[in-house]
């Protein structure tokens, strides 16, 4: 290969980790992904599940997960208005990531260092 082809290789490569970055990035949105794992969800289901995640930060994150479309909004016109967010097929394809990175967590609090009952974290 020559240096213009791994430039380039190098170019799409940091494109590409820096998109799945920006669907993942963040304090809360792993945690809104999770909890959309399974089935639609109502947005006071999330915010309850989430107690220390305000109202406004979990709207503007349901948002930005909306235009990066990883999640969709759906309204059911009904009274009381009635809202549900679920995990779009690109929201799907996240998840394997975070299950990788939950085991990844998990063995790295439990790894300790030679001589040192401490976890290394």
């Amino acid at each position: 290969m020559n240096n213009k082809t791994e430039k380039n290789n190098l170019h799409q490569d940091q494109h590409y980790l820096k998109t799945a970055l920006q669907a993942i990035s963040g304090k809360w949105r792993v945690l809104i992904l999770i909890t959309l794992k399974e089935k639609p969800v109502r947005f006071k289901d999330i915010s309850s599940s989430l107690p220390t995640l305000t109202d406004k930060v979990l709207i503007q994150e349901l948002k930005s997960l909306a235009e990066l479309g990883i999640l969709s909004r759906i309204s059911y016109g009904e009274m009381p208005p009635r809202v549900e967010y679920k995990l779009t097929e690109k929201g799907q394809l996240i998840l394997p990531l975070i299950d990788q990175l939950r085991l990844t967590g998990k063995q790295l609090l439990t790894q300790t260092l030679p001589n040192d009952s401490k976890p290394v974290l």
